[in-house]
């Protein structure tokens, strides 16, 4: 017997109750946040192994004056970026909001705002969005539009990582070794006895690139 789905909340849509038994599966009234009806069976609803569940009936597609369809990559990016700060459920929360990064107010709530800013400041297909200061939240003065590798350059440090610094890891036999990765490129720094030594080869790679742009 299938679970019961009255009232529960799925994506846009409220379960207002069953529409139909039936043997291979149920299907049920739900009400979209927008206040259209329409009936979905259980696999709409819930997704399975090969689908995904429908978030909504389509409205949303059309809520920003259709700049949602013309525009649906940027859509997602911040669509995205909103749940994984206020959204507890999202995989990635304890990354973002679950570390109190947040997004501005001029974003937060209001698509509109973020488009006209992606598409004013070197949005394409090929970027992603990033922070510039991974300490500050999402807002116009600290994100910017770049490639995958200037974004991996700009994450914080990884939960592998023992010793607490960017690029020094420890390895087996107690020793510690330094690298960088800048434009594509990656700069093995030396294995080093103490720590202190590894992060220092660190911080001299880090200042010569902002120095000569090379490294």
């Amino acid at each position: 017997m299938e679970e019961d789905l009255t009232g529960k909340v799925f994506g846009n849509f409220t379960v207002v109750g069953i529409n139909r038994r039936h043997s291979r599966g149920n299907s049920w009234l739900c009400r979209c946040i927008c206040g259209k009806e329409l009936v979905l069976a259980t696999v709409y609803i819930v997704g399975n192994k090969t689908r995904r569940p429908n978030k909504s009936c389509g409205c949303t597609e059309y809520k920003y004056d259709g700049k949602v369809q013309e525009h649906f990559r940027i859509y997602s990016i911040w669509h995205n970026l909103v749940g994984r700060c206020y959204k507890s459920e999202r995989k990635n929360y304890e990354r973002f909001g679950g570390k109190g990064v947040y997004v501005c107010d001029e974003w937060k709530d209001d698509f509109i705002p973020f488009l006209n800013w992606s598409l004013e400041n070197g949005y394409s297909e090929e970027l992603t969005l990033m922070r510039v200061d991974i300490k500050k939240p999402y807002e116009p003065d600290n994100c910017k539009w770049s490639d995958d590798c200037s974004k991996a350059q700009n994450k914080g440090i990884l939960r592998n990582n023992k010793t607490g610094k960017t690029g020094v890891g420890k390895r087996k036999d107690g020793t510690f070794i330094a690298y960088i990765q800048r434009n594509y490129k990656n700069r093995r720094l030396g294995v080093f006895n103490t720590l202190e030594e590894a992060i220092t080869a660190r911080e001299r790679a880090e200042e010569e690139f902002k120095r000569n742009g090379t490294l």
